[in-house]
């Protein structure tokens, strides 16, 4: 897998992050496909994400991390 568009993909995700409406608790969008799957990224309030994956916002490890804002 290469990034051919490094610009366009920070963009993106810089435009989720801060594009939020107060009623809007999750933004995704679709980045990439293969043959048979879509590579998408999401951006979720803090609610909705300990919600959704059981897990406090406070405690996620930050060892896969690989992006800074």
């Amino acid at each position: 897998m290469k990034i051919t568009n490094v610009s366009k993909l920070e963009k993106n995700i810089t435009d989720m992050t801060n594009g939020f409406s107060f009623y809007t608790c999750k933004s995704s969008c679709a980045i990439g496909k293969t043959d048979n799957k879509v590579i998408v990224i999401s951006v979720y309030n803090v609610r909705e994400f300990e919600d959704e994956f059981n897990e406090d916002f406070d405690s996620i490890d930050e060892k896969h991390f690989c992006l800074s804002l």
